[in-house]
């Protein structure tokens, strides 16, 4: 299994752990785990339980749409710093997280992870929102109809790719670019590009490549309220579980 954590920053991620921080400088931390089968939000971490999905078929088929990035050339991500305080038993940032949402028969998932649960989470927390209207949510459509490369919708995306565009263009509410599941060909006007601005990310931070990876230093950011994004490949067990048990 390959498995990449983001702790976003507000930069691009590449392979291993992540950070990020906020156009206007407020910190971002993004708790998603990509799912080569479903997306889900990690907002409680004790010794890694799990949220119910972010961005999770609720249809017959579950979608997935996690591509892993290339291996991380060293020097050319920062990294997050070594955790070596204290831990508690559990943190909980699942408060400050927006509603599990559907990312349907898509192969969004990292956008849906990305965009609308991670940077969601700081962007509640600058405008001090817990409501769930559109105009509160931002829109995983503005990332995954740029960065896609089929047509039909087929394909999935990978965390670098995504960041770089929340990093350079920012992201827009569901309100001003809303989700369909049935396309991908939409693409932002100018009128978009301007609102979506105001909510880029300042960078991200790597926890490193694979064999590099402190679990301490994932759970340590969390501790500070800066959640993880992690990509993984799973299989038809945990896919499907209805269907293998």
């Amino acid at each position: 299994m390959r498995t990449e954590f983001v702790a976003l920053n507000r930069t691009p991620c590449q392979g291993g752990l992540a950070s990020l921080n906020s156009s206007i400088g407020d910190p971002i931390a993004m708790n998603a785990v990509l799912i080569r089968v479903c997306c889900y939000v990690i907002g409680l971490l004790a010794i890694g339980a799990a949220l119910p999905p972010v961005a999770f078929a609720q249809s017959d088929e579950h979608r997935t749409g996690y591509q892993p990035d290339d291996p991380e050339v060293p020097g050319t991500v920062a990294h997050v710093s070594r955790f070596r305080a204290f831990l508690p038993p559990f943190k909980d940032l699942s408060a400050s997280f927006p509603p599990p949402g559907d990312q349907g028969r898509q192969d969004s998932c990292v956008a849906w992870s990305l965009g609308y649960a991670l940077r969601g989470y700081y962007y509640r927390q600058r405008m001090q929102s817990r409501t769930n209207d559109p105009g509160s949510l931002l829109s995983p459509a503005f990332i995954y109809n740029q960065v896609v490369k089929t047509p039909d919708c087929s394909g999935g995306s990978k965390l670098k790719d995504a960041l770089d565009l929340m990093r350079t263009e920012g992201i827009p509410t569901l309100a001003e670019f809303p989700y369909d599941e049935r396309s991908c060909v939409r693409k932002p006007n100018d009128d978009i590009k301007r609102r979506a601005a105001a909510n880029t990310i300042a960078a991200y931070r790597s926890f490193g490549r694979p064999g590099e990876i402190r679990p301490d230093d994932v759970k340590g950011s969390l501790l500070a309220g800066t959640p993880i994004a992690i990509g993984m490949n799973i299989d038809a067990k945990a896919a499907h579980p209805s269907e293998t048990r």
